[in-house]
């Protein structure tokens, strides 16, 4: 099993195109939902406004934006999470020139009106426009990896996420921060996805970002909605999923790699995320 950013979503098309820019949206299947794997090129286009034309579900491979639907703005990086509801407008900032990645689910308002009114919800909408890095993460990459591998329970895992998505987007606002701090973030995101096999100590971060250490850690959960020292386990966790599923390494020797000094810490951050222990998710 594979997950952000390190690895390939090999069975998912990736000749699904938008072709309407303003209207962004891919009509979900007989089962009520489609899965592609998106990407947008700063280069081609730096700024893009629309509307949705489906209900999405969005798990950030790469890169940085800025993301603004239903008057609820965000800075998405890798393991963000996207909400989209339909008929909602929405703007996109590329934040760089990499350019970012998306594993995109959308969904039918008949797969999802039933789910919000399980959730006694008044509408089968999302209720945020985004979920920063989080232990919500590993758990919707493991749904889209089942999804996009068309395995025999891919519809069961497609409204499985819709009812994750719909349960827990409530939880999450974003806070406001000014340009600078959110530069300042981004080179320290930047620096955490480079660097997670190393020591990440905030002082560091906090240094390049520009700041001092008490500034830092407000400003980094205000702009990411989730603390550096939790983003960075999370990435050591999404390495370490992968490579469990890639290589036939011994797991203590994965938990070394990826930054891990204590077996029975990785072992309970794994399980915590993943709901399972290294050796049963790597038998998955």
């Amino acid at each position: 099993m594979t997950f952000w950013p390190d690895t390939r979503f090999d069975a998912i098309s990736t000749d699904a195109k938008i072709r309407d820019p303003s209207a962004y949206g891919i009509a979900p299947g007989p089962a009520g939902y489609s899965i592609a794997d998106l990407r947008c090129a700063p280069t081609v286009q730096r700024h893009a406004r629309g509307i949705y034309t489906e209900s999405a579900v969005a798990l950030v491979l790469s890169g940085i934006f800025e993301h603004l639907s239903d008057s609820s703005a965000c800075m998405a990086v890798p393991g963000s999470l996207v909400f989209a509801n339909k008929r909602a407008e929405f703007s996109c900032r590329h934040q760089g020139q990499e350019g970012n990645r998306r594993i995109v689910v959308f969904f039918s308002e008949e797969l999802l009106e039933p789910l919000a009114t399980d959730l006694s919800l008044d509408t089968p909408k999302f209720q945020a426009a985004w979920a920063p890095p989080s232990r919500l993460t590993p758990q919707v990459a493991g749904l889209l990896l089942q999804i996009a591998r068309g395995s025999p329970d891919s519809d069961e895992a497609a409204v499985a996420l819709a009812h994750i998505c719909l349960r827990t987007s409530s939880r999450f606002r974003s806070d406001k921060a000014s340009a600078v701090d959110i530069r300042g973030v981004l080179d320290a995101v930047r620096y955490i996805n480079a660097h997670f096999d190393e020591p990440c100590p905030l002082d560091t971060l906090a240094a390049v970002a520009g700041m001092n250490r008490f500034r830092f850690a407000k400003r980094f959960r205000a702009v990411t909605g989730e603390t550096a020292n939790q983003y960075v386990i999370n990435r050591r966790l999404s390495a370490a999923a992968t490579r469990l599923d890639a290589t036939k390494s011994p797991i203590a020797e994965i938990a070394y790699e990826v930054g891990f000094n204590d077996l029975s810490h990785f072992d309970a951050c794994f399980r915590s995320a993943f709901g399972c222990p290294p050796s049963v998710w790597r038998r998955r």
